[in-house]
């Protein structure tokens, strides 16, 4: 009797077991169905979508599709943007020392100062112009400085740098180009690797009010982080800013940032460095900038009005 109730439980556990398999296997074949009509409504409507074209009060000219409201999901994505896209320059971003401020002199007199300290190679008057044609490995090689020692050394400069702050001056036409960017709508901001309480109070001590932001950078080769976040919290396409600079550093973190850079060849690094990188644009003089940047936005001018 006992066996008999035994195998009866057994084969209404084995009943039970297999209709719930069923009842899974269907549940699952629903959702593989429903999956399937849904990509099949969404490849219809994609066949059927056209591309429009968005002026937008931000001088740009943006094609994107009518049901892809979010281009980009991922972080790596962020400021990546699809080729179908003409913006016009509308954010100027500044370099500090060299383009805005002539502050090689006391740079060097501070470093030559460190340099004793620490026992590193000095600066000489004969060696000063020659470095300029050097990239920044290159200068740490020369001068016997790791490499990994720069930041610490860097931070020690511009520390005793906010001392001599009311020194400085502007470089030449500096100002007038400043002026002239603002007066023509642009927004200007500076992006640096000096400290940014150094850099606002050589703002306020020259009463240079223009600029609305500064961020510091203090790496020495992440100057392209420091944009990348300055486009996402601003909500700029890499195409809507221009970042001046005068080293080969500052033109590697615009390539990598994506936005266009003018190469300023009256800050530290030689014109003949800068221009084997290939800026979008050589400056001379401070003068020539602000044709250049109109010169920039005319063609994305001509490539949105080809659409």
């Amino acid at each position: 009797m006992t066996g008999n109730k035994c195998s009866c439980a057994v084969i209404r556990l084995r009943a039970r077991i297999t209709k719930q398999n069923r009842c899974s296997h269907a549940a699952i074949s629903e959702k593989t169905s429903r999956k399937l009509r849904f990509a099949g409504r969404l490849q219809n409507n994609n066949s059927k979508l056209k591309d429009i074209v968005h002026y937008s009060s931000a001088k740009s000219v943006i094609i994107e599709n009518k049901t892809r409201k979010r281009l980009y999901k991922d972080k790596e994505d962020r400021n990546t943007f699809p080729e179908e896209v003409w913006t016009m320059i509308r954010h100027v971003i500044f370099d500090f020392d060299g383009t805005i401020v002539n502050s090689r002199p006391l740079i060097v007199e501070l470093y030559n100062s460190l340099a004793a300290k620490h026992g590193y190679q000095p600066i000489g008057d004969d060696t000063s112009e020659p470095f300029a044609g050097l990239s920044i490995r290159q200068r740490s090689k020369t001068l016997g400085i790791p490499l990994y020692r720069l930041p610490f050394l860097g931070f020690q400069l511009f520390s005793e740098y906010r001392r001599k702050i009311k020194t400085l001056e502007l470089k030449d036409g500096v100002g007038d180009l400043i002026r002239e960017l603002n007066a023509q709508g642009y927004q200007l901001s500076i992006i640096s690797s000096n400290l940014e309480s150094n850099i606002r109070s050589f703002l306020r001590h020259n009463e240079i009010s223009q600029f609305v932001q500064v961020r510091s950078c203090f790496s020495l080769f992440g100057k392209h982080r420091a944009i990348h976040s300055f486009l996402r919290d601003n909500k700029l396409h890499p195409r809507e800013a221009l970042y001046i600079g005068d080293e080969l550093r500052d033109i590697q973190a615009g390539q990598r940032s994506g936005i266009k850079m003018i190469a300023a060849a009256w800050g530290y690094d030689s014109s003949e460095l800068m221009t084997r990188f290939s800026p979008d644009f050589m400056a001379f003089y401070p003068g020539e900038v602000s044709a250049a940047i109109e010169g920039f936005n005319a063609s994305a001018g001509r490539a949105a009005g080809a659409l």
